[in-house]
């Protein structure tokens, strides 16, 4: 596993501690990890082929890994989403503000003193807060106090490791802004 997997990965088992007390598995299993993102919305924007979805069960609801070409050849790579449900009771870090916003707010905060020399910064018109971590690649979002998630790019060009270029962090908003408008419409969690 290359180092940009592995830091991926590492950011997906901190969110998992950190946001203990998932939804009961019956509210999870409401959305799938793998029909978070449609593998068109994928497509369009890191390009092609796109395998199906391998997903992975976690506390926080799961998991899901799409393959885009050829995952260790550029320009192909693995696209990630995960969803991240804190329950009202518990689940965030703070008890005493408990929600999906400040979940996703005490991540940003626990990753901004974790990663110092990190890119993390807050991203505007995707659900009530989102920021992305331009090291990891990866994009938290809070579409609203009951439902979360994250989507996160892994090229398989490692040349510029540990940072996100203008376009890709564009390319996951778009998707971000998708999955977080059917979200808010359906009403995820």
């Amino acid at each position: 596993m290359d180092r940009s997997r592995r830091s991926g990965l590492v950011t997906l088992v901190l969110i998992a501690v950190l946001m203990v007390g998932a939804e009961p598995a019956s509210a999870a299993k409401k959305l799938k990890p793998c029909k978070l993102v449609k593998p068109p919305e994928i497509e369009a924007q890191f390009g092609g082929p796109v395998a199906k979805g391998s997903s992975t069960d976690s506390v926080t609801g799961g998991d899901c890994t799409w393959i885009v070409g050829e995952e260790f050849t550029p320009p192909g790579g693995a696209f990630h989403a995960s969803i991240l449900s804190p329950s009202p009771i518990g689940g965030a870090v703070d008890k005493a503000a408990p929600g999906a916003v400040n979940a996703v707010q005490q991540q940003m905060d626990f990753e901004a003193e974790t990663f110092r020399d990190a890119d993390i910064h807050d991203v505007a018109g995707v659900g009530q807060l989102a920021w992305l971590n331009g090291f990891t690649r990866q994009l938290n979002v809070a579409v609203n106090d009951k439902f979360a998630f994250s989507v996160q790019w892994s090229p398989a060009d490692t040349s510029s490791f540990g940072v996100t270029s203008p376009e890709d962090e564009a390319k996951l908003v778009a998707i971000a802004q998708k999955v977080a408008k059917r979200c808010a419409k359906k009403r995820c969690a």
